[in-house]
């Protein structure tokens, strides 16, 4: 496990909390999806390695969310990033439990991501993710319908804003405003 930083989808929630990164759950479920679906997950794939672990992960209470949001690493690198989410388990503690498999699986995980800050933007239920994959759609889908890159969506774009924030002290976004968007 490693401990890192987590902000809710919440464009409102300025509370970061505890969670942690389940480094050994990622590298578990890279040797079943090798074994059983040939590719196994793939490097720079982080929004389909995390659709494919949400469906393979046993998850009998239903509470597991697909997750696009960006992430902040402890050297400051700035990623866009799907991961898959669930509720903190009494020996990790209350923040939430994440299962990076794409970041989690690699063998610098601990480096790379002890001191990293996950920022959430949309979440998605198990059963909508299932959904939108048979209905053909493809990861991340906040990027259809909320123009590039997902931005029109306000807590996605608020996330983008928490996580270059805190890796620069500043947004590129606080004097752009998109074509449309009169929300501010």
């Amino acid at each position: 496990m490693i401990a890192v930083m987590h902000y809710a989808c919440a464009a409102g929630d300025a509370a970061a909390r505890g969670a942690t990164v389940d480094d050994a759950l990622a590298r578990h479920l890279a040797r079943i999806a090798e074994a059983s679906r040939g590719g196994g997950f793939q490097v720079r794939a982080c929004w389909r390695n995390s659709v494919l672990a949400l469906a393979m992960l046993d998850d009998p209470t239903g509470a597991a969310r697909y997750v696009e949001g960006w992430v902040v690493c402890a050297t400051g690198l700035v990623i866009e990033h799907g991961w898959v989410e669930r509720p903190g388990l009494p020996e990790t503690g209350p923040g939430p439990q994440i299962l990076d498999v794409t970041l989690g699986m690699r063998p610098d995980a601990v480096t790379l991501l002890a001191g990293a800050t996950y920022c959430a933007g949309v979440a998605y239920a198990h059963a909508a993710t299932s959904e939108r994959i048979a209905q053909g759609q493809q990861p991340p889908f906040v990027w259809t319908g909320n123009g590039f890159g997902g931005f029109r969506h306000a807590a996605y774009r608020q996330a983008h804003h928490r996580a270059m924030t805190l890796a620069t002290g500043a947004s590129p976004w606080d004097d752009v405003r998109l074509r449309g968007d009169t929300r501010g």
